[in-house]
């Protein structure tokens, strides 16, 4: 192994990062209007001060007044083929609609239309986990067509493609301010290296929220079998692998009487899927894949604590008949378990309560996932890889019209459409307390980005865990070891991109 890897590698290295710059404007065929002020016409609206909102629609874009003469927007997309509409793309739709959140949507993008004089219109989209939309941005972009602006699609994938310097650095592209509060602030921190992002997540990408793992709990259950306050638990710090274990393990009724385990009809203590939502206890458990100090990147995966932690999770679900995890491949799905009233905890993301549980009879609130022990400060919370990051493609021709537009994309999601989702869709049809609503606000915040994940290519070490935890396997050593050389030669590809970037 060199001494590059070597170095990347090291001990748990705290995530500090400064960043570059905001790139100057770069020259375009379109027309900016000269206004000596960088006022824009959503700043002169008068914002009514008992607005909830008032607070984000007071926030200015910093954008001005540009003539952009319809300039088509063209984003590829990817989304999901099924009812999870809230981690779909959806930007833009025929006209209005009886469902709140598109009809957001329309609105915004019929605002920034009119604002800018452009048209905002989808090229390409199809299910994530199809190579259809990854093949078309690789085909299009080598052969130097200008056939999009924005790739806002499935991250792992999309990330498998920054080798091939097919995007431009986020740095780079006008009018993106970073700094604003409709970007994630990892974008700044771990995302950007060598002064370079490739990969951003902004508001403009509902899913980048909608994908964030929690745990979901049902009221009625947790009354039925004297729990204590979850709420207090997880705000003393206490809510722990080990408190979810204590109070869910022994909870198992045999509701078909039939002596054996039956997914199809016996109530359970927790239950999980055995993929992904295993795989965020990684993160929840402050055991990222890499950090970053300095602006030096470091694989940062085999800490102290793996070998204990993926034993902890193999015991915690494979031992005991109240706690059970199943696949998709049946009709008992984890959220199935949970609307009908048989499972007391469930871990899930956020739109689960939006897509599946709106008709569940029970209360029920959301939790944040466990952290590993007390001592741990803060709660993680990881994002499933099926959230979209955004990406844009070197083919661009009028850079000031994308970035414009991009930026103002996310402006007006987090001022109009995140609140709209958040706390009317979710927080009214997807919550039944005003406890989840603060927790709710927590776990956004506590979002985990992780370049690691993020450029995994499913060549990294992001996807070892829920298969050790799947198969009760606890020799997590082993598989990391047969890993480890083409994992680490991976990251160096990766690396090498953002470190050869010339623009």
């Amino acid at each position: 192994m060199d001494k590059k890897t070597l170095l990347r590698c090291a001990a748990w290295l705290l995530a500090v990062c400064a960043i570059m710059p905001m790139a100057m404007s770069c020259g375009d065929d379109s027309e900016k209007k000269p206004t000596g002020t960088t006022a824009s016409k959503k700043e002169t609206e008068t914002i009514d001060e008992n607005d909830p909102y008032a607070d984000r629609l007071a926030i200015s874009d910093d954008l001005g007044e540009y003539d952009f003469n319809k300039y088509e927007y063209r984003i590829v997309y990817t989304d999901r083929v099924d009812n999870m509409y809230d981690v779909s793309m959806r930007y833009v739709v025929d006209g209005e609609s009886a469902d709140i959140v598109e009809t957001a949507l329309y609105q915004r993008n019929r605002a920034i239309e009119e604002r800018f004089n452009c048209r905002i219109r989808l090229v390409e989209g199809c299910d994530p986990f199809s190579m259809e939309p990854f093949d078309f941005i690789n085909r299009q972009v080598t052969s130097g067509d200008d056939m999009f602006d924005l790739a806002a699609t499935q991250v792992i994938y999309t990330g498998m493609l920054v080798p091939e310097q097919l995007f431009l650095n986020w740095y780079d592209i006008p009018n993106i301010n970073f700094d604003k509060p409709w970007w994630s602030d990892s974008n700044k921190e771990l995302l950007t290296y060598n002064d370079v992002c490739f990969a951003a997540i902004g508001d403009v990408s509902l899913n980048a929220m909608a994908a964030t793992y929690c745990v979901f709990y049902n009221k009625r259950l947790g009354a039925d079998y004297d729990m204590p306050d979850m709420f207090e638990i997880v705000n003393d710090g206490a809510w722990t692998i080990d408190k979810i274990t204590e109070l869910s393990k022994d909870i198992y009724v045999d509701m078909n009487m039939d002596g054996k385990v039956d997914l199809e009809s016996d109530l359970f203590g927790y239950v999980s899927d055995s993929g992904s939502n295993l795989n965020a206890y990684l993160w929840s458990f402050d055991n990222p894949i890499f950090s970053k100090e300095n602006d030096e990147l470091a694989c940062v995966y085999e800490t102290d604590k793996l070998d204990s932690l993926v034993a902890k999770l193999c015991d915690t679900f494979n031992i005991y008949r109240g706690i059970q995890q199943c696949g998709y491949s049946g009709s008992y799905v984890p959220w199935t378990f949970f609307s009908e009233g048989r499972a007391l905890f469930m871990n899930s993301y956020i739109s689960i309560a939006l897509a599946y549980l709106r008709d569940m009879q029970d209360d029920y609130s959301i939790l944040p996932y466990p952290k590993w022990d007390e001592e741990q400060e803060e709660y993680y919370s990881m994002v499933d890889g099926l959230h979209h990051a955004l990406f844009v493609p070197t083919t661009v021709a009028n850079l000031e019209a994308v970035g414009t537009i991009t930026e103002a994309l996310c402006a007006e999601t987090y001022k109009k459409v995140f609140p709209v989702y958040y706390d009317t869709a979710l927080k009214i049809k997807g919550t039944r307390d005003e406890e989840s609503i603060k927790m709710l606000d927590s776990i956004v915040a506590s979002r985990v980005f992780d370049f690691g994940y993020i450029y995994d290519g499913f060549k990294g070490f992001s996807f070892i865990l829920q298969n050790q935890v799947g198969r009760n396997n606890k020799n997590i050593a082993s598989s990391v070891k047969r890993l480890r050389n083409s994992a680490f030669n991976w990251y160096d590809k990766i690396l090498e991109a953002f470190e050869n970037y010339e623009g």
